[in-house]
């Protein structure tokens, strides 16, 4: 690419010092970067890779490939991607596309589970500067998750050899020894950024011992037990008596009761984390419940079983200070710390009682028929909140739009044949509010007219409005359907897959706009209704059986257009934004931070080519003048000393005309010599443009 630039920059006799950004930019006559003509034909033969059906099981295994060589437990996106420093010498060809679309902000997304459970930090997004040597030991130990090095709260890190969950043979890795070094401090090594969430979800759960078919169960050997109190926000512990087996119930267990009992002398020389774990027999507490089947604990508590974690304690010749005599007469150690017990009652109180929090329905949903046509009676909108399983696997979001699009599809199962008219609506195109709607109406299946409104989001346009409005109509229909129909990527194949899985014969019959025809003003009320929902529902993109993985930009949505076009709007404006950083125009970004700058007619104007200019030999000139002189590399006295230390004197070199200032390229368009000729031209040109205008 370097010869073509440098060729193309003599061709227009411009400076080689000028940047490369300036010549890429469509704002002045320009080349094709060849590394984005790159990316228009991997982004196309990719999302080829992820949508044909016969290369799934080939792109299923390169997209593990490429989750296994930057080892995270998901697959990465493009923010993962871009703090990776790994070598992609041995990278596959997805990998390497992976990593060249992330500079762009391109995420590829898999439509299959490869998800991989166990913890909630990435070891490699929390240290994101392994080796690959490091990488390599990672994978040999089976270490994905930062949560296998760290202790159950997330602040301290494991000492090598008290991890569990990894092979001890061997030296103690690189790995290891960058996180000590550089993620913790202090002989606890706590970290100096816990992880934010530690494991709740997959937390194991020690199993107790219990024979369901005894109504009374009595371990045979001691159990020690701990559970989350919720009223105190603390956790008690103790030894297990009897478990009851209710007959129609929850079995219960009587435990005795043990408090936490520090030690005086850890009060004073340590912190609260390397306390002594030490308990000691509670000797009555407002918790006790009577046990009749046996009296001599002084304290039992009656715990639902399913709740209880069985812990292990220290044996009973432990001595955590060999020169200091413990104070208690009968007392336990546990393993653990008490901090790290808290910790894993609460994980497991979370656990059990984390539940799915349905989405609220309004009772009040928007009247989506207008008083205009208060002569035909309209379908009663349903307020449950039920769902087909089709439309909640086609569509996410709005739930109160989908279980309206339910609804209607039960209301439509008896019927055969159907008329429906569809519409779409677009409200501020190419502007930061635009909202596409789409409505429908039926008037064949049913003695009234049914009616749907909904809008969507994510690369919008006219055609996606009208696409969606079939894809809403076409899904309320039973198998072995007729259709009569009055006239994006993911949609077409949503519709083709619905109309080919459940036989629909579909006609689609184009009804001019604006035509005096009743049914089809009504649709386009219904799409413009649509515009003002308080929310969207967009299509699902892994409700399509065909497709692998999808594209998405910034992780927003789907990328459902021709790849190749869009990736030119996607590069031109990554390449415009570089050139506005560039230093040598920031006295244009000054200007334009006070009076907008119209880069349009701006464009216009720079390649504007004369009539006495377009066949001759100096337009190349013409055009090269134009690029330095709006990118402030005219060769004036200032631009010239720092060419040419040497040949120009170090004082400063006046403008040649008015003799005031230095001679610069930010004083050559102010030169108050210009400043008359330049008012007469424009009040001249000022003239002429109003009476064409009048005329």
């Amino acid at each position: 690419m370097a010869p073509l630039r440098k060729l193309f920059k003599n061709t227009l006799s411009l400076p080689i010092s000028i940047n490369n950004n300036v010549i890429s930019t469509h704002l002045f006559p320009s080349i094709n970067n060849l590394i984005n003509n790159q990316l228009q034909s991997h982004l196309a033969n990719v999302n080829y890779l992820l949508n044909a059906p016969d290369l799934q099981s080939i792109t299923i295994q390169k997209l593990l490939d490429t989750q296994y060589f930057f080892w995270t437990p998901h697959f990465p996106d493009h923010i993962s991607i871009s703090k990776s420093k790994l070598p992609i010498t041995q990278a596959s060809y997805l990998t390497k596309c992976a990593i060249l679309f992330a500079k762009y902000h391109i995420s590829i997304h898999s439509n299959f589970d490869s998800n991989i459970k166990g913890g909630n930090t990435p070891i490699t997004e929390y240290y994101p500067d392994f080796a690959p040597t490091d990488l390599k030991s990672l994978r040999t130990k089976r270490v994905i998750f930062a949560d296998q090095v760290t202790k159950k709260d997330g602040i301290f890190l494991h000492e090598y050899h008290d991890i569990d969950a990894i092979n001890h043979q061997g030296p103690i890795p690189n790995w290891y020894k960058k996180l000590v070094s550089e993620c913790s401090y202090g002989p606890n090594l706590k970290l100096y950024t816990p992880l934010s969430s530690p494991v709740v979800s997959h937390l194991v759960r020690n199993s107790i011992p219990n024979d369901p078919s005894s109504f009374y169960y009595r371990p045979k050997r001691k159990i020690w037990v701990i559970y989350w109190d919720s009223q105190i926000n603390n956790i008690h512990l103790g030894k297990i008596i009897e478990i009851k087996n209710h007959i129609h119930g929850i079995p219960t267990a009587f435990i005795e009761h043990w408090k936490y009992s520090p030690l005086e002398i850890d009060k004073v020389n340590t912190t609260p984390k390397q306390y002594v774990p030490i308990f000691t027999p509670c000797p009555n507490c407002r918790l006790h419940t009577y046990f009749h089947r046996d009296i001599r604990p002084k304290c039992v508590l009656e715990v639902q079983l399913h709740t209880l974690h069985r812990i292990n304690i220290r044996d009973k010749n432990y001595r955590p200070y060999s020169s200091i005599q413990i104070p208690y007469a009968y007392y336990i150690i546990s393993n653990n710390s008490f901090h790290t017990l808290r910790v894993t009652a609460f994980n497991l109180y979370s656990q059990l009682t984390s539940r799915d929090t349905p989405l609220p329905l309004s009772d009040n949903f928007p009247n989506s028929f207008s008083s205009n046509y208060v002569n035909t009676p309209q379908i009663p909108i349903s307020t449950t909140s039920s769902s087909d399983p089709t439309i909640s696997n086609m569509f996410i979001d709005c739930p109160i739009t989908l279980t309206n699009l339910s609804y209607l599809k039960e209301l439509n199962s008896q019927c055969t044949t159907f008329n429906f008219f569809t519409d779409g609506s677009v409200q501020s195109l190419t502007k930061q509010n635009c909202k596409i709607g789409f409505g429908w109406i039926e008037t064949l299946a049913h003695n009234t007219t049914s009616y749907f409104a909904g809008y969507t989001t994510h690369l919008l346009s006219a055609t996606k409005a009208e696409t969606m409005a079939v894809l809403t109509a076409l899904i309320t229909v039973p198998p072995n359907s007729d259709k009569l129909k009055t006239n994006n990527f993911l949609l077409w194949f949503s519709i083709q897959n619905h109309i080919s899985i459940n036989n629909i014969k579909v006609s689609l019959v184009k009804i001019k706009a604006h035509s005096n025809n009743i049914s089809n003003d009504l649709a386009d009320h219904q799409a413009k209704l649509g515009c003002n929902l308080p929310d969207p529902i967009i299509i699902n993109p892994r409700s399509t059986s065909f497709s692998i993985g999808i594209l998405t930009w910034n992780n927003l949505g789907c990328i459902d257009k021709n790849l190749r076009k869009w990736s030119k709007v996607l590069t031109a404006a990554k390449t415009f934004n570089q050139f506005l950083q560039n230093n040598h125009i920031s006295p244009v970004m000054q200007v334009g931070k006070i009076h907008s700058i119209d880069f349009h007619l701006t464009q216009q104007w720079l390649n504007f080519i004369p009539d006495n200019l377009k066949v001759s030999i100096s337009l190349n000139k013409f055009h090269g003048s134009k690029i330095k002189a709006a990118n402030f590399h005219l060769p004036t006295g200032s631009q010239q000393k720092l060419y040419y230390p040497h040949l120009y004197p170090m004082d400063t070199i006046v403008c040649p005309l008015c003799h005031l200032e230095e001679d610069s390229n930010t004083h050559f368009g102010n030169c108050s010599t210009y400043t008359n000729d330049l008012q007469l031209i424009i009040q001249k040109y000022k003239s002429i443009l109003i009476d064409i205008v009048n005329s």
